[in-house]
């Protein structure tokens, strides 16, 4: 699968800015865990990607890049349609992003 990783979007609403505005190229994504959510903190996610999360700095090992290719955690809530895919880099918020349609991630 392919995505849109950015470093330091703030949220959703800035990843989406930045990816319009720029030519961002895809890059190649292995989904190591997926991680479903309350609909409430996946709101809060979305709106700040900068804020401390547990679940982050608890699968820090799960998050890597290794020849090119982005290892990520993917955060949903039960009924989300986009999720977010997540690379720390070793650090306990969402440093690196990309914002996907589920849709896509099921049908690879």
């Amino acid at each position: 699968m392919k995505a849109v990783m950015l470093r330091k979007a703030s949220s959703v609403k800035d990843w989406q800015e930045i990816v319009k505005k720029y030519d961002c190229k895809a890059g190649e994504i292995v989904i190591e865990k997926t991680l479903v959510i309350s609909e409430e903190e996946y709101k809060s996610l979305c709106g700040d990607f900068f804020e401390y999360r547990e679940y982050i700095t608890g699968n820090l090992n799960e998050m890597y890049m290794e020849n090119g290719v982005w290892h990520c955690m993917l955060v949903k809530s039960p009924t989300s349609e986009t999720g977010i895919l997540i690379e720390s880099e070793g650090y306990d918020y969402a440093r690196y992003t990309a914002v996907v349609n589920i849709s896509e991630v099921e049908n690879g």
